[in-house]
């Protein structure tokens, strides 16, 4: 699952900042949103390379924001330190709390947008930086709550938004809820700022089906990502649509069919440097030359794919893995490690269920229940 996110690049200059920042002031979010997008952008570069310079530089567009009495870009910068403070875990403590009080004055002050994009960073960093997936669905389903309020022409990250919902619920393995999320998604027109989200949302349907055993209708969303309009966006998903197609039939034992998306898929994976998605690929692979005892093709793909694994540090993906290769240990007459895999792949397994488990989504389901009715 990969979540992106457009950002449009400005050109920036080192002198006053008037001239960047005017085009923003007392504009509505809808008509700023490319630049906002791209202001981040380029304050994480400064950042990254110097924080003395990057505190300046906000500061510098707080004082422009104050002389022209423009109070949400004011709020706006609040907003971005304190991402920022959590960006690569920098001071996630401070960034945490920075967050907590952007959302208390947006909501004061009327600012929806920023109040929505601050609860969407503080459920992204319980889910991502601290595996608090209880914390993270108390903010996810809060986020819910406040998209009811604003339109997708009034709020443009919609989709993206609406999508990291239902890849929350997916992972918790709710996938007819998560499909729910992600049809209204879909029901919102491509613009050029939502259509990587648009694609990224097809996919994830797809997937959904796809747990669901529905294959067919699993293909049909995979292959709605090549009717959106921009060429980018099919360019960048349609190697994990054909992908997650290859998948769909691998799962369906039409090998044939199979193979030749999924080598596709692999290979534009490795182009991109997309270790993980390269190793999905890799492992049905892996496991149908297994079938058709092709053993050193199969083990080559085995150890490929667990070399991947670890390079992208998506562990998950071994509980897939391990089950193949003692599989083909098995086949090779080595029942001592076959057994010694067997049992990694449980304990893969049940590493991945503890922490997806439906308890821990129920308690937060419970808890952000329990708060909205005290609202």
């Amino acid at each position: 699952m990969r979540k992106l996110i457009p950002l449009c690049l400005l050109l920036y200059s080192s002198g006053a900042p008037a001239g960047e920042y005017r085009q923003m002031l007392h504009k509505p979010y809808a008509e700023k949103v490319a630049d906002i997008h791209a202001l981040y952008l380029r304050l994480v570069g400064i950042g990254r390379a110097d924080s003395t310079a990057l505190s300046e530089e906000v500061q510098k567009i707080k004082v422009f924001a104050i002389a022209h009495r423009d109070r949400e870009l004011e709020r706006e910068m609040d907003l971005f330190s304190a991402y920022f403070l959590t960006y690569e875990r920098r001071n996630l403590a401070a960034g945490m709390d920075g967050l907590l009080k952007v959302i208390t004055k947006a909501e004061e002050e009327k600012m929806h947008h920023i109040r929505i994009r601050g609860i969407r960073v503080l459920a992204s960093r319980y889910w991502e930086l601290l595996n608090n997936y209880e914390k993270a669905f108390e903010y996810y389903l809060m986020l819910d709550k406040e998209l009811d309020k604003v339109t997708s022409e009034e709020y443009p990250d919609m989709v993206t938004d609406l999508n990291n919902i239902a890849e929350a619920y997916y992972n918790f393995q709710d996938y007819t809820l998560a499909i729910d999320y992600l049809k209204k998604a879909i029901t919102i027109p491509e613009t050029g700022f939502n259509t990587l989200a648009l694609a990224n949302t097809f996919n994830t349907i797809g997937l959904c089906y796809q747990k669901l055993g529905d294959y067919k209708t699993a293909n049909a969303y995979f292959y709605r990502i090549f009717d959106l309009g921009n060429e980018h966006t099919k360019k960048v998903w349609g190697p994990i649509a054909l992908g997650n197609i290859g998948n769909s039939h691998y799962l369906q034992q039409n090998f044939e069919e199979a193979i030749p998306l999924l080598e596709h898929d692999y290979i534009k994976a490795e182009e991109a440097n997309d270790y993980g998605l390269a190793a999905g690929a890799l492992t049905g692979l892996a496991d149908i030359y297994l079938q058709y005892k092709e053993y050193r093709t199969s083990w080559e793909y085995i150890e490929k794919a667990h070399r991947y694994i670890l390079r992208s540090g998506q562990k998950d993906r071994l509980r897939l893995l391990y089950p193949v290769m003692s599989k083909w240990y098995i086949a090779n007459a080595r029942k001592d490690l076959a057994c010694r895999y067997v049992d990694s792949a449980i304990l893969a397994n049940n590493a991945y269920y503890e922490k997806y488990s439906a308890l821990k989504l129920l308690r937060a389901d419970q808890t952000i229940s329990n708060h909205l009715r005290n609202l």
